[in-house]
This record gives C-alpha cells, structure tokens and sequence, in this order.
C-alpha cells in the first residue's frame, strides 16, 4: 500500500484553520496590518496546489496515458461522487437554515444554487469550482506532461483568461465560480509531484520577488493591476512569492507529523463545507454571547472544526458505499476494444465498452460468430 503524504494532509488542516480565519469580521486595515495577504489569503491555493499534486499520483498510480481514459465515466463518477454526496447533504442544511432564518425558496431557487454551490457567500464557490476542475484537470496533467515548459504554458494561459475576463467586463459573481483563475496552481501540483521542485529552484528567488513586489503594490501602495480585475491576493501574479515557499516547505517536511493538523487536513472539505453554514447563518449569534472578538474567533475555529471532523466520520461511510456502487454500475469500466465487423463482405469498425454489451465475446482475442456475423476483437 503507497503510504500517506502526511505533509498533504497537515497543509490542507493549516489551509482549512485559514479559510476559517478569514472569514471572521475583520476590518480592511486589520487584513493590511496583520499581513493577511502574505498567508491568510493563501489557505484556497494550498487546497488547489494540493488538487493538482494528489491527482497527478492518482493518474500515475493508474497509468492513465491518455485524454480518453482520463475522461472514461467511471473515474469522472467516482470523483464526482467524493465532492457532491458530502455536499448535497450540507446543501439539505443550507436549505433548512434559510428557510427558517432566512426565507423559503423556490424550487428553481434550491436547483439554481445548488450549481451555485449553496446559499449564501463565505466559500460558495468552492464546489462548482471542484467540479470544473475534475474536467479541467486531464487537459492540464497532458500539457506537464507532453510539454518540458508545461508550467509556463499553463501560467500564459492563466494570464489570458485573466485578460480576457477584463476585456469581456466578466463579473464578480460569475468570476468566483469559474475555475479557469487556477490554472495555474494545478498546474504547478502537477509539477512538484513530477520534479519535485526541482526545476525551479534556481529561479526562486525570482518567482519570491515578483509575488511579494506584486502584492506590496497593489495591497499597500494602491496599485491598480491592468488585468485583474477580482480576487487581486489569490491571482497569478500574487501567488508567485507563495510557490517557493510551498515547494521548500513539502521537500523538508515530509518527516513532520501533527495528528490533529493531519486529521483536520483529512477532514478539509467537510470543515470547508461547515464553516460556510455556521458564518452564514450562526456566527453573528454565537458572537452576541461573546466577551470579545479574540474569544469570539477561537469559538468560531472551535465548533467549524469539530462539527466538520464529526461531519467527516459520519459521512465518509456514505460516500465510500456511493463510489463502490457506481464502481459496480454497468459501463463504468470502459476498456476500449476495436471491433471488426465482417459482415457480407464489408467492414465496419466500432468501439464499445467491455461491461454492460450484450455479446458473445467474453475474453481478449476470442472469436464469435454466427452464419451472418463474424467478430474480431483487439485490445487498444
């Protein structure tokens, strides 16, 4: 059994602690002053770095090799499966909460915000990001690695839509959902499982420079960036100074070990997914019964932790049993074969799945046939 990046693990349980940090209360000159930019601000791209470094070991792991299998149906569900069941059951909370708090929605309403990714700011976002990015992602795992400057490729094409989304005056609603403003960290994921860093480590410094003089200007000296038009702290040129960092911090940490970071990391997304119900609907009332906004803060880190850790065991089962359900669905296995049909002398050539055909043929290489239809079968 490959063993556990534990590293992984304790950067989305810090990452997770941030996204809860900053969602609290806090004034635009306490973010400046505290220096928010330079860390708070970088708890989504752990999440996205981390995305595009455990998927690329799961295609490795898998030997996937090309754009047809890495987008076969049966990987897509199974993925698809791990990010919607824990969240359609906090959606079911999220359309409670409003409707009692709130006000009753429409049906159209709960479809609408589902694909919104919930009811309410604070990271509503981050679902349909995921699912965008389950399709993105073989597109940007084929360019690392068919490509040796894959990583500059995929930074020109995160400052083209960046562009673009200026030119075509894309807005802020629309611009929080899409997941094409993270190309980018993918891609760089993608990269430190394949060199470890390694490539770029003469031109750290560099990439440490251009991020921090990007984020002191625009942040502290009222700088207005030409491009970006939303989301200034988490955009490609913001996340540079972040990358080195990143990358020294996992090459001399995989010996460290936190058990409560660890699990905090494994139970991410559930965490992610309770702090967006509790600042949404529950924080503004807890913080009513708080002697001050430093108690008020740890409360919140407190009950969005442990709710999601309880949330985390609790579903965890439900998703394993979805995903091994799906894994057993007709035509989810798609190992691609050529057909040869020779029928009345003419031939014909077609593709279908190994599972779910009703057909003679029961193994590689075997022949079936009838007084009308013969049938030869190669492996792809």
């Amino acid at each position: 059994m490959e063993q556990r990046n534990h590293f992984l693990d304790i950067a989305k349980g810090i990452a997770v602690f941030l996204v809860i940090i900053t969602h609290f209360s806090w004034e635009e000159s306490e973010r400046l002053r505290y220096l928010f930019p330079f860390w708070v601000s970088m708890a989504v791209p752990v999440f996205m770095i981390v995305f595009g470094f455990v998927n690329t070991a799961s295609y490795e792991k898998k030997n996937i090799q090309t754009l047809h299998r890495a987008y076969a149906p049966d990987l897509l569900l199974r993925k698809f499966a791990r990010f919607t069941v824990p969240f359609a059951i906090a959606y079911v909370f999220n359309i409670i909460f409003h409707s009692i708090m709130v006000e009753k929605l429409s049906l159209r309403e709960i479809i609408v915000y589902f694909f919104r990714g919930g009811i309410g700011e604070k990271g509503t976002y981050y679902y349909p990001v995921l699912l965008q990015l389950i399709f993105l992602f073989p597109v940007l795992y084929f360019i690392m690695k068919r490509y040796e400057n894959g990583l500059l490729l995929c930074f020109i094409m995160n400052v083209l839509y960046e562009l673009l989304a200026r030119i075509c005056l894309v807005n802020g609603q629309c611009y929080r959902l899409l997941s094409l403003r993270y190309i980018f960290l993918i891609a760089f994921g993608c990269y430190l499982y394949e060199y470890n860093g390694n490539k770029l480590k003469s031109k750290n410094w560099i990439l440490f420079l251009v991020g921090t003089a990007f984020i002191v200007s625009t942040d502290y000296f009222g700088y207005e960036p030409l491009t970006i038009n939303y989301w200034e702290r988490t955009c490609v040129y913001a996340i540079l100074f972040f990358l080195p960092l990143f990358s020294f911090a996992m090459e001399h940490g995989q010996n460290l070990r936190c058990r409560f970071l660890e699990l905090s990391g494994r139970a991410s997304f559930h965490i992610f997914l309770v702090q967006m119900l509790y600042y949404n609907y529950w924080e503004e009332r807890v913080g009513r019964w708080m002697p001050g906004r430093a108690c008020h803060l740890l409360v919140n880190i407190i009950i969005c932790v442990s709710v999601g850790v309880v949330y985390y065991y609790m579903e965890t089962p439900v998703s394993r049993y979805v995903m091994k359900k799906l894994a057993n669905v007709p035509l989810t296995e798609f190992r691609l074969y050529q057909v040869l049909f020779l029928k009345k002398g003419r031939r014909e050539t077609v593709r279908f799945c190994e599972k779910g055909i009703d057909s003679p043929l029961r193994s590689e290489g075997k022949l079936a046939s009838d007084s009308n239809l013969t049938l030869r079968l190669r492996r792809r």
